[in-house]
């Protein structure tokens, strides 16, 4: 929901927002599922392949939303 909030708000509300709105009602547990489980302790290389991946993941963010261009309006 921040996300899809934080797009509709920078690119506006006609942006296609439901991937990140997959679980509806479901969404907050699922994120705190998926927090706790990053919360667990684990290898300091597994921490650094965690990190890598999500940096990979905005990457790809930022790199579809030039491709399309798609601006915040101002």
């Amino acid at each position: 929901r921040i996300i899809a909030g934080m797009l509709q708000k920078q690119l506006g509300s006609t942006v296609p927002t439901s991937y990140f709105n997959g679980y509806g009602e479901e969404n907050s547990n699922m994120w705190q599922t998926y927090k706790d489980f990053l919360d667990l302790p684990r290898p300091l290389e597994q921490q650094n392949t965690i990190l890598e991946a999500a940096k990979a993941t905005f990457i790809t963010f930022e790199n579809w939303i030039d491709e399309h261009e798609l601006q915040p309006q101002l």
